[in-house]
C-alpha cells in the first residue's frame, strides 16, 4: 500500500474530482494539520458544500499529523510556499511517503529541486485508470470534473493518457 501526503490543493481537486474517497481507502493518506485547518476547516466555516463530504473522507480514510517545525533552508522558492505545503513537506519528511500529491506549482517546483516523488491530481487519475483502479469513463469524468481548476495542456495531456 503506498502511502501519500496531500497538499489543500491536491485534496480539493481530486475530491472535486470524485476520485478521492476511493485512493484513500486504498492507500495511506496523510493529511497535515495546516492542510486540514486550511481545506476543511475554512470551508465548513463558509459552508462550502464540499468541505463537509471532505471531512467525511478524511475522517473515515486519512489520519491527520501535526508536522514539527523543520528548517527547510532559504531558497527563492522556498519563500513562495505557503503554511500547507511547507507542513506537507515536513510530515513527508517525518512520516517518510511515497509521494505528496499537489498541484502548487512552486510547491511542485521546490519539491523537485529536492528530488521528492509527488503526483498532480491529473496524474494521480490517470495512474488510477492505468491500475484498473477506476474505468476509462470514470477517469474522464473526473478529468472533466476539474477541467477549469488546472492547466488546459494538462488536462489535455491526461485526457489522450486516459485514451491510450
Amino acid at each position: 500500500m503506498s502511502r501519500f501526503v496531500f497538499d489543500s490543493d491536491g485534496l480539493i481537486k481530486l475530491q472535486k474530482a470524485g476520485v478521492l474517497r476511493m485512493l484513500a481507502a486504498s492507500h495511506e493518506c496523510l493529511v497535515p494539520k495546516k492542510v486540514y485547518e486550511e481545506s476543511m476547516e475554512r470551508g465548513k466555516a463558509e459552508l462550502y458544500e464540499d468541505a463537509f463530504e471532505l471531512e467525511g473522507i478524511i475522517e473515515k480514510h486519512m489520519r491527520v499529523v501535526k508536522g514539527k517545525k523543520v528548517e527547510v533552508g532559504k531558497s527563492p522558492t522556498r519563500e513562495n510556499l505557503g503554511p500547507g505545503e511547507l507542513s506537507a513537506y515536513r510530515v513527508h519528511l517525518e512520516e517518510g511517503s511515497d509521494a505528496l500529491i499537489s498541484d502548487d506549482r512552486a510547491f511542485l517546483k521546490f519539491l523537485d529541486t529536492q528530488e521528492i516523488p509527488f503526483i498532480t491530481p491529473a496524474n494521480g487519475i490517470v495512474e488510477m485508470k492505468n491500475q484498473e483502479q477506476i474505468s476509462r469513463e470514470k477517469a474522464t469524468k473526473a478529468l472533466d470534473r476539474i477541467k477549469g481548476l488546472i492547466r488546459d495542456e494538462v488536462y489535455e495531456r491526461a485526457v489522450e493518457e486516459v485514451k491510450k
